[in-house]
This record gives structure tokens, C-alpha cells and sequence, in this order.
């Protein structure tokens, strides 16, 4: 897979992410983008591939999907399926409210509440 850029909005009852590639001009260019609503009640993961057409539309009970962490296991597990292995499992990180709540590449950028990088 060519360089990739994840972004993630990672709130208290959903994560909105996006996954953009950067093309040969260095211009960013958006692969796909979904969110994981309902964290805790109703959770609910939809992602659309760059044509706009949907590549998940799926449910859990709640107790399969009650935080943050769990919601993010499932987007990350989704980008495996759709992208061949990406992100690798040694460069996942998640950021909640700053903090790194899983393990961390020491290539992958400290979190931080006020930066995305």
C-alpha cells in the first residue's frame, strides 16, 4: 500500500476516521471514510469507499462494542479486511483524550489531545 494517512475523531459514543493515500503529486487523496456510532447502546460501523458506495454497514449488541477501545478494535479490524493488512498490527495506537490506550510503534507520533500528530 502506498504512504497512507489515518485520521480518527475519537469521541465518548462514536469515532468518525477517514483513510487518505498520498498520490505521486504528494496530494492527498481520500480512500475511504466512515464512523462507528452508538458505542455502548446501539454500536453501528459504516464506511464508504471513495466512489461513495458502501463497503460496511454493520450492528453489534452493546456489550460487544462497550468503549471507545473496543469500537476502535473493530474500525482497525474493518481496515484489515478491506485493505489487505493495513494498519499493521505493530504500528496501532490509539488516542482517546490524549492518552495511547494500546501499544505503540516507537515510529508512531506521542499522542496529544491538542494535535493530531
Amino acid at each position: 500500500m502506498r504512504d497512507s494517512i489515518f485520521v480518527v475523531n475519537a469521541g465518548s459514543s462514536s469515532i468518525k476516521f477517514q483513510l487518505f493515500s498520498v498520490g505521486d503529486d504528494d496530494g492527498l487523496e481520500r480512500r475511504l471514510k466512515g464512523q462507528m456510532d452508538g458505542i455502548g447502546s446501539r454500536p453501528r460501523l459504516v464506511a464508504k469507499g471513495e466512489d461513495g458506495k458502501t463497503l460496511v454497514d454493520r450492528t453489534w449488541q452493546a456489550g460487544e462494542v462497550s468503549g471507545v477501545p473496543a469500537a476502535l478494535d473493530k474500525v482497525v479490524e474493518f481496515l484489515r479486511e478491506v485493505s489487505g493488512g493495513f494498519p499493521p498490527p505493530s504500528a496501532t495506537a490509539w488516542c482517546t483524550a490524549g492518552r495511547t490506550t494500546a501499544p505503540r510503534s516507537r515510529s508512531m507520533p506521542t499522542c496529544s489531545a491538542a494535535s493530531s500528530s
